[in-house]
């Protein structure tokens, strides 16, 4: 039997976008003519027909099937507590940092409070001996 495969090109690949048996009205429709189609291989994946557009040979591309709606509920799950799991690292990074600028602002009020004490030591010194 003779088919005519229409098809897109896309990143250099034609992709099948249809398969006619018949070949009245098909002027005009980017695709070729072939007497066999490839036997998809029984992979579980989804195959795809595709033209590879240097020799106009047919082969199969293949793809995962989609996730079932539970499938992709558990993914989005996942992803959703491991993004909780970095917010929650990222918070308690953010507590060390603030706690780490605090303890220095403290060190920095005692050193201005020493400095003021051994200014005020040194000009008694200073007054005193004279």
């Amino acid at each position: 039997m003779s088919y005519f495969l229409a098809y897109d090109v896309r990143e250099e690949v034609g992709h099948i976008t249809a398969i006619y048996y018949d070949r009245a009205n098909i002027e005009g429709i980017e695709g070729i003519a072939v007497e066999n189609l490839p036997v998809p291989e029984n992979n579980g994946l989804i195959p795809q027909l595709k033209v590879n557009l240097s020799d106009n040979t047919l082969y199969y591309d293949y793809a995962s099937p989609p996730l079932s709606e539970n499938a992709q509920i558990a993914a989005l799950q996942e992803e959703l507590t491991g993004t909780q799991l970095a917010l929650a690292d990222n918070y308690e990074q953010m507590l060390a940092a603030q706690q780490d600028a605090t303890n220095a602002q403290l060190a920095l009020a005692d050193l201005y409070e020493l400095t003021l004490s051994l200014q005020t030591e040194v000009a008694a010194l200073k007054g005193g001996g004279s």
